[in-house]
């Protein structure tokens, strides 16, 4: 985890940001999750990586679909640790927010 001093940062836009997001059968957390991340960080790529979910797995693939999410199955359950590394080893930018599927981005 960093905590950076904000005036040393780089200028960023959005573009520069990959948010990864285990998920793990929670579709309406993750829907909110995901109307969030769209309102707070528009043009950020995202990618979340489905946990193994088993039924709610086609749920998951049609609210990346809805959002513009890119979507990674898991054929086996390894928690969100492990998600979150299958996750970074897509990642594309510079920067990456893992986030999990009960936070809802804020402005």
């Amino acid at each position: 985890m960093a905590d950076p001093e904000p005036e040393t940062l780089p200028a960023l836009s959005t573009a520069d940001i990959t948010v990864v997001i285990p998920c793990f059968r929670r579709t309406e957390a993750l829907r909110r999750l995901l109307q969030s991340v769209a309102a707070e960080l528009p043009t950020s790529s995202v990618i979340v990586v489905d946990d193994a979910s088993g039924d709610a797995s086609p749920q998951i693939a049609a609210l990346c679909r809805t959002f513009g999410a890119q979507v990674m199955r898991l054929s086996e359950n390894g928690g969100p640790a492990a998600a979150r590394n299958h996750g970074l080893a897509q990642v594309q930018t510079q920067f990456v927010v893992f986030i999990d599927t009960d936070v809802v981005l804020r402005a």
